[in-house]
């Protein structure tokens, strides 16, 4: 706009206090930015993926339920928000019945002890010239203890199934892919329970894109 002021930002995101003039943004090519909001932060370089490093390797799950174990868990740093766009868990072998997914999230860093990331990643969704996560991702392939949620936790998502192997029934595949995803503001906690009769065995890929905490605030 004649005699306006239009910006070109990277790594870094405008934050103006409410009810002021702000200015139009930008990319390198002098393209306004208008794309889906997660889908401009992917680009920036800072949407970032936890999963299975090689297909076909799996992670093992739990026989019932315990507050302190979940399968999966992705802890975000203070200064950092989290926004959890889309898990899923894909069930290769489940021999007992009664089969679950519950998907939640916390208003602290639960992680205690255990659940390494062996056989799994956390990497960037832009290929190159990606951001640093401030996340911590574990999974179940050795048992994760976390601190139990108790009054503070949120249940985002509950799927059951009783089943057998999948010999007698397909595998089910979970998706999670929620149309207003949460905000998890740093220190903070997403988990995933994954349990059945018999401990399940599954694959899963969990995503986020990550924004300064400092731009939620006034």
């Amino acid at each position: 706009m004649e005699g306006g002021t239009t910006l070109v930002r990277g790594v870094t995101l405008p934050k103006y206090p409410n009810d002021s003039d702000g200015s139009i943004s930008l990319d390198s090519m002098g393209n306004l930015i208008d794309c889906d909001w997660i889908q401009a932060r992917i680009n920036a370089g800072y949407g970032f993926n936890f999963a299975n490093i090689t297909p076909d390797t799996t992670i093992t799950g739990s026989t019932s339920y315990a507050a302190t174990d979940p399968a999966i868990l992705v802890q975000i740093a203070s200064g950092t928000t989290m926004v959890p766009f889309y898990v899923n868990i894909a069930l290769e072998d489940s021999a007992g019945v009664d089969n679950y997914v519950v998907i939640g999230c916390d208003t602290a860093a639960l992680y205690a002890s255990g659940g390494g990331t062996a056989g799994s990643a956390l990497n960037s969704l832009r290929t190159t010239g990606g951001g640093t996560s401030a996340a911590t991702g574990y999974n179940g392939k050795t048992a994760i203890v976390m601190t139990d949620p108790g009054a503070t936790e949120r249940t985002l998502y509950n799927w059951v199934n009783q089943f057998a192997d999948v010999a007698t029934d397909p595998p089910r595949v979970i998706v999670w892919e929620p149309k207003y995803p949460p905000v998890l503001i740093g220190p903070a906690t997403l988990y995933v329970y994954v349990y059945g009769g018999t401990a399940p065995e599954f694959q899963y890929s969990v995503q986020w894109i990550e924004i300064p905490t400092a731009n939620f605030t006034q």
